[in-house]
């Protein structure tokens, strides 16, 4: 079920992996929900709001290759549900152009 807020575009819960490369480095994190315009991201790394990233996503492997988008960092904060886990922190990116097929894509994979 799509979650909606004042943000923008609805969000679709979904939980699948996102390798993201950052300034030379690739971190893998989970996508906590994602909407046409960008993604919230739970992750072990910090990230720093105005990063520009590629993100590698992997919504369906098994049916599908991963989705490749450019983004930018536009909220990092800590994971208050897991601030001493694998997950410590909550990134939300943008990504640099409305993607709407990737929102069917999370719905036919969960």
């Amino acid at each position: 079920m799509p979650v909606l807020d004042r943000r923008g575009p609805s969000r679709q819960r979904g939980w699948f992996a996102v390798r993201v490369a950052n300034k030379g480095d690739d971190a893998t994190t989970v996508a906590q929900n994602v909407s046409e315009s960008g993604v919230l991201l739970v992750s072990r790394n910090a990230m720093s709001v105005g990063d520009t990233v590629m993100l590698s996503m992997h919504v369906d492997p098994a049916n599908e290759p991963p989705w490749m988008l450019g983004g930018r960092v536009v909220r990092s904060l800590d994971n208050k549900a897991d601030p001493g886990g694998l997950w410590p922190h909550k990134v939300a990116i943008a990504f640099d152009a409305p993607v709407p097929a990737l929102v069917e894509s999370v719905l036919a994979a969960s």
